[in-house]
C-alpha cells in the first residue's frame, strides 16, 4: 500500500531502482547486474527503453518493484540538487546509500500500517501510533540523518515491535 504522500513517480527521478540494486538472471530479471552499475535498459533520460515491454522481455521483476517514492524524494534533497549519481562515485555511493535507507524508511512505515490491520491489543495498538509518530515520514531527511536513522533506536524498535506481532498476524489468518 503505497504511501499517498510520497508517491512513486519515475518522472521525478534519475532511475535510482534501475543502478543501486543487483540482480540475478532468473524468471524475474533477464541479466545479472550488480549493485551501482546502471541497467543496460536505462536510457540516457533516465528511463528504462523497453519500459512498454518488461515482462515479455524478461524483466518481471522490474514490473514489481515499487521504491515506494523513496527515489523522487532523494533527488529532491538539497544535498543532491541539481546533481546526479552519474556525475561521480562520491554522489552516486551518498545517493545510492541514502536511497537504500529512505525506502526502509518508506517500507518500515508501510508495515506499521499493515500491523495495524491486525488483531493487537490496546497496549500494541499504542506501541504502533507511538513508533508510527516516532519514525515521523515526513521529516526533512539527509543522507546524515537516514544513516543514522538506520542504526538509530526508533528503527531498531520499529523492527523489533514488527517481529514481536508474529502471533496477532497469525491470528489474522486463522
Amino acid at each position: 500500500m503505497p504511501d499517498s504522500r510520497h508517491p512513486s513517480d519515475c518522472s521525478r527521478c534519475q532511475g535510482l531502482c534501475c543502478v543501486y540494486p543487483a540482480f540475478d538472471t532468473s524468471e524475474m530479471f533477464g541479466l545479472d547486474k550488480p549493485s551501482g552499475e546502471a541497467c543496460p535498459h536505462l536510457g540516457n533520460s533516465y528511463r528504462c527503453t523497453i519500459h512498454a515491454r518488461l515482462g515479455p522481455s524478461g524483466f518481471r521483476g522490474c514490473e514489481l518493484y515499487d521504491c515506494l517514492g523513496a527515489g523522487p524524494r532523494i533527488i529532491a534533497l538539497p544535498e543532491f540538487a541539481g546533481r546526479s549519481w552519474r556525475d561521480d562515485a562520491p554522489t552516486a555511493t551518498a545517493m545510492f546509500s541514502a536511497f537504500r535507507a529512505l525506502k526502509q524508511v518508506h517500507e518500515l512505515a508501510e508495515f506499521l500500517v499493515t500491523a495495524g490491520k491486525l488483531p493487537l491489543s490496546t497496549e500494541q495498538r499504542n506501541q504502533a501510533a507511538a513508533l508510527t509518530a516516532e519514525l515521523d515520514l515526513d521529516r526533512d531527511w539527509s543522507g546524515q540523518t537516514l544513516d543514522a536513522f538506520e542504526r538509530s533506536g526508533p528503527a531498531l524498535r520499529i523492527r523489533a515491535f514488527l517481529v514481536s506481532l508474529r502471533d496477532a498476524a497469525t491470528r489474522a489468518h486463522e
